[in-house]
């Protein structure tokens, strides 16, 4: 199943777009999610012997999206637009975007995360500040829970866990992140 995939990798690697283009397709169509994937960015950008097509990208993304998070991106990203036989579709774009995320795709965290800290939703903000376990995420996650915003038990148990797992693996900022969080549990 998988060989038409590497074939495909190889024959890219090598220049040959078009015989790189036949394996993708011949791999998707036997069900290989890799080659779906492969295929659909032919699609989705018209290269090699592919014809620019936003319907059959879609379509080869969505199929790929329950194995891949960039598949579900890019499916978002696809139901975002309009194309010439299809209106763009929001609640479709949304359910792509939110898979993606939930599945730890990073653009797509980010893209959910925006809109909730911009309007202040931390209830529903912080599991996401948690899931990206960033410098920055950690950091507002800190200020945050130092501000006494409202915060689940388990969130504050997984955002203690994070700080101390980064702060034990030597990573910069996290132990004077720990140390500021412990302040703000003192303070609570």
């Amino acid at each position: 199943l998988e060989a038409s995939y590497y074939k495909g990798l190889l024959e890219r690697d090598l220049g040959n777009g078009s015989v790189a283009a036949t394996l993708f397709r011949e791999g998707a169509l036997a069900g290989d999610p890799n080659a779906m994937q492969e295929f659909a960015a032919l699609c989705q950008h018209g290269l090699g012997s592919v014809v620019r097509d936003l319907d059959q990208a879609t379509f080869w993304f969505e199929k790929a999206a329950d194995f891949t998070s960039e598949a579900m991106y890019q499916a978002h990203m696809l139901y975002s637009q309009p194309t010439e036989n299809r209106a763009a579709d929001e609640a479709a774009a949304d359910l792509y975007l939110e898979r993606a995320a939930r599945m730890g795709h990073h653009e797509a965290m980010i893209k959910m995360l925006k809109p909730l800290v911009r309007e202040e939703r931390w209830e529903q903000a912080i599991p996401w500040l948690l899931r990206m376990e960033s410098k920055k995420s950690m950091t507002m996650f800190v200020k945050l829970y130092r501000e006494g915003v409202a915060m689940r038990p388990f969130s504050v148990f997984r955002g203690r866990q994070i700080l101390e797992g980064l702060a034990s693996n030597g990573f910069g900022d996290a132990e004077r992140l720990l140390a500021e969080f412990y302040k703000g549990t003192e303070a609570r």
